[in-house]
């Protein structure tokens, strides 16, 4: 319903308060009730046309007084969390002790060696390396690295800019000092770093995160791991009861424990007393932490010894105060999609493949910590992701599997899949059918 709903205006209803917020009339009812009131002053007949004086300073005053009425607008929603944005929407997280999580960079473990043509150790603090795509990836160490004629060594490279920068495996192969003669060999894919977090996230997370604090110990312990920047997913078991209990993971919680699950983010280090800190501060005295079983397949052990202090002086104590924790690792049993395709099919470039293939990449890479998937739950992906011809399907679903079964028990990890292999049947029986293979 329009603000201005005749030409007999109250000039007080230029700016309302309601239910909604703030109302605000615009450029059009604004423009409408200046032309009345200038007709009622100086007579129906006054020529309010863009080619007269008149005209134009209607018509420039009613978009002043618009502009204005949009700023006020804008500063009123600037106060309310669920419409902020920017930085206004910062200093309202800010005050709940939620931040806007930064953006970070992607990072990659690389192989050098120096050449055995040179005769001498090479010794630097920087070293700079190019893909071929002209990002610069760095890598930094205050106490130098040293690199000898035809010994291999492993250094993680930064990339100099921030966000999703992608180097698939074998893209970063040139050196910037060309000083000397390094081999160079990148054997995995790059680890993606993150753009700065969105509005809508951010608004999201203090909402959980609100929502959570407080409400028991165990909600506000998940809450306060997730606030860390590289913290993806927290699972913990409560082991509330009399006796043992065994995880998905084999590890055995014994009465009145907890066992705490985190998903990191491969480029994002964080360090042990971060983590270990929060754990111990915010847990209830007298209810210790499990650690991890010593063969994890899927996860890496860590433990904190918590130190106390006292206005940040140390306070020394005979009692060691250990947190543990796991650190999930990722999983990615082969899943077999077979499909029959259609008349329709976009086999060119296995274009609708590598659609079906990032969907489910996608799906299953969200999941939570420890949450089983079944074929079926796969099923749905597979079959939205047909991009379809004027609504017809253009393939058929014949089977899908995960590990060769319809179902994967999940111990207590997350999905990391990141690649797809793709196969069309020569056989009599299946000829034409396409076989995706996810890892």
């Amino acid at each position: 319903m329009s603000l201005l709903t005749s030409y007999e205006i109250d000039w007080n209803n230029f700016l309302q308060f309601n239910g909604n917020g703030v109302v605000v009339a615009t450029y059009a009812e604004i423009y409408k009730a200046l032309v009345k009131k200038f007709q009622d002053i100086w007579g129906s007949d006054i020529d309010l046309s863009s080619a007269s004086a008149d005209g134009v300073f209607v018509n420039t005053y009613a978009l002043i007084i618009n502009n204005i009425l949009l700023s006020f607008k804008k500063f009123y929603e600037s106060l309310n969390v669920n419409t902020a944005t920017g930085a206004a929407l910062d200093v309202l997280c800010n005050l709940t002790n939620v931040t806007r999580k930064s953006a970070t960079a992607s990072t990659c473990p690389v192989v050098l060696t120096l050449d055995n043509s040179e005769t001498e150790n090479y010794i630097t603090n920087e070293i700079d390396l190019v893909d071929i795509n002209g990002n610069i990836w760095i890598a930094r160490n205050i106490e130098g690295f040293i690199l000898e004629p035809g010994v291999p060594q492993t250094i993680i490279f930064t990339c100099s800019q921030l966000g999703p920068i992608e180097a698939p495996k074998g893209t970063i192969d040139r050196l910037i000092n060309n000083d000397v003669v390094i081999n160079i060999e990148q054997s995995q894919d790059a680890n993606k770093g993150f753009n700065v977090e969105n509005d809508s996230s951010l608004r999201k997370r203090r909402t959980q995160t609100l929502g959570s604090r407080g409400t028991t110990v165990l909600e506000s312990l998940s809450s306060s791991l997730l606030s860390l920047t590289g913290i993806r997913d927290v699972k913990i078991y409560n082991n509330d009861t009399g006796n043992e209990i065994t995880a998905k993971d084999g590890t055995k919680i014994v009465a009145h424990n907890v066992y705490i699950i985190v998903r990191r983010e491969a480029n994002i280090t964080i360090s042990d007393a971060t983590i270990g800190t929060i754990i111990y501060e915010k847990m209830t005295p007298g209810i210790s932490t499990t650690k991890s079983q010593d063969q994890l397949q899927f996860g890496i052990s860590h433990e904190y010894q918590y130190v106390q202090r006292i206005l940040g002086q140390r306070i020394d104590s005979d009692i060691k105060q250990i947190v543990y924790w796991k650190e999930a690792t990722p999983t990615n049993n082969e899943i077999k999609i077979v499909i029959t395709p259609n008349v329709y099919f976009a086999s060119y470039d296995n274009s609708t493949a590598k659609k079906i293939a990032q969907k489910v990449i996608n799906y299953m890479n969200n999941k939570l910590l420890g949450e089983n998937v079944e074929s079926r739950d796969l099923w749905n992906i597979v079959q939205y992701a047909d991009p379809k011809f004027r609504g017809s399907k253009t393939y058929d679903i014949n089977n899908i599997t995960i590990g060769g079964s319809d179902i994967y028990t999940n111990p207590d990890t997350y999905y990391g899949y990141t690649k797809a292999d793709y196969e069309v049947s020569d056989e009599e029986e299946t000829r034409g059918q396409v076989t995706i293979k996810i890892n």
